[in-house]
């Protein structure tokens, strides 16, 4: 079997198996639910990148292990860490970020102003699916993107998963040197009208509870004071920024910022932040750009640049040197066999 065939076997068998996986999958999301929760969503995303390795070098399935392993092990640490921070003991920060609200808003909150407006009890709107739907993508997007960005480009995925690590930790001490009261706790100590945490409650209209079990379980076990900032608003403009420079249209580009403004809209109206916090979120998404581009850069110039190795000159036939021409033989011709050519 010459190469060219023994290719198009291995891609055979492998689009065979990405469709069983992919069936495998289906089957398993109608069974179980899809999997929003991070321990499976992970396990499908290394399933299926274990998937586009066969066929391939041994060296891509032992990067799938060098690469993911302490990603994952990253993100187990950032979990756990958020429940430590509130174990540190510095004071709750409750009307700080109140007041700075009211003076960016002219003395009005907004989460209470779009829950007055556009909240009914007991009735479900099409944009409270909308903002379940934006919610919800908090806990899966970040992931996907990096799986996506894994199997195309190496390069791309270490520095995605580089600006997504310190973002995220640069909240995780924040949360632990701030914590903060969101809009809902300042609710429940009476510092502002009735607030309902309702950005789970969508997904009651498109019958998917096992989303609103997502949110509910995450609840349980996250840091309740970890307002400031809104890494729900940074995840997301995290991925519109990575993906900027991308677009070649400079006219679509703004289309990346919409997942962003849904997602800023979203925690606002669930009362899960205030804006301030959002904007916080945003700064330090500014923030770890500029640092990590400046990083990777002086990191680059300390590598130095890749040094191709000199041509090969083409092969001439070249007799054996002759000694130096001197005396009465200096002006004497040379004759063609004598003659040396470099290239």
């Amino acid at each position: 079997m010459d190469d060219g065939s023994q290719r198009r076997v291995v891609l055979g068998i492998r689009v065979c198996a990405g469709a069983a996986f992919v069936a495998l999958f289906v089957q398993q999301s109608a069974a179980k639910g899809l999997p929003f929760d991070r321990e499976r969503l992970l396990l499908w995303i290394l399933g299926g990148l274990s998937v586009t390795c066969f066929g391939r070098p041994w060296r891509r399935s032992a990067q799938l292990v060098t690469d993911w392993l302490p990603f994952v092990a990253v993100l187990f640490a950032y979990d756990y860490s958020r429940g430590l921070a509130q174990e540190v003991g510095m004071p709750l920060q409750v009307t700080p970020q109140l007041h700075l609200e009211k003076l960016l808003f002219f003395g009005r909150v907004p989460s209470v102003w779009l829950q007055q407006h556009l909240y009914h009890v007991g009735e479900i709107r099409w944009w409270d699916v909308v903002v379940s739907v934006t919610y919800t993508t908090h806990f899966v997007l970040p992931f996907v993107v990096a799986g996506v960005l894994w199997a195309y480009d190496r390069g791309r995925w270490r520095r995605f998963v580089n600006r997504f690590v310190v973002v995220s930790f640069a909240g995780v001490a924040t949360f632990a040197l701030l914590p903060s009261a969101a809009p809902w706790m300042a609710s429940d100590m009476g510092l502002l009208p009735h607030l309902e945490r309702n950005v789970g409650y969508g997904w009651s209209r498109i019958d998917l509870p096992v989303a609103t079990q997502l949110i509910d379980k995450g609840r349980l076990v996250a840091n309740p004071v970890a307002a400031v900032p809104s890494l729900h608003a940074a995840w997301a403009l995290l991925i519109g920024l990575f993906f900027w420079s991308s677009v070649r249209r400079r006219w679509l580009r703004p289309l990346l910022l919409v997942q962003p403004l849904l997602m800023a809209f979203t925690v606002v109206y669930g009362a899960e932040h205030y804006a301030v916090d959002v904007l916080a979120g945003w700064a330090y998404v500014a923030a770890t750009f500029v640092v990590c581009g400046a990083v990777e850069r002086w990191w680059a110039r300390r590598r130095g640049p890749a040094i191709d190795p000199p041509p090969v000159p083409a092969f001439v036939p070249v007799a054996p040197l002759v000694p130096s021409v001197t005396g009465a033989h200096a002006d004497a011709p040379l004759d063609a066999d004598e003659v040396v050519v470099l290239v």
